[in-house]
């Protein structure tokens, strides 16, 4: 997912491939401190309309090995009717990793 994130002091785009009811990771170069509010807007695949919400950055990953650099966003202020299409979205996709049980 393509998300538009605008701060007091910076707008940027970045990478989500990680979403959920409760927030998102944004894989970016940019990074900001925790504890910033962001305002955040995004498209799911198959939905035209764009989720717009606020929300505070939680943690930050620094570059790792194997693991894309960026922030950690909690939704602080989400409309009923997107987390609802945030929900049905993540219901209906597959996840992305499993729990190895071997």
């Amino acid at each position: 997912v393509e998300i538009d994130l605008a701060s007091d002091s910076q707008f940027f785009s970045g990478l989500s491939g990680d979403i959920s009811e409760g927030g998102l990771f944004l894989s970016t170069y940019k990074s900001l401190p925790v504890g910033s509010a962001v305002d955040l807007e995004f498209s799911l695949p198959g939905s035209e309309a764009p989720l717009r919400a606020r929300g505070e950055v939680r943690w930050l990953r620094e570059h790792a090995t194997g693991q894309p650099r960026g922030v950690g966003i909690a939704f602080d202020d989400l409309e009923k009717e997107n987390r609802e299409r945030i929900h049905r979205f993540c219901t209906m996709r597959p996840p992305l990793y499993y729990e190895d049980l071997g």
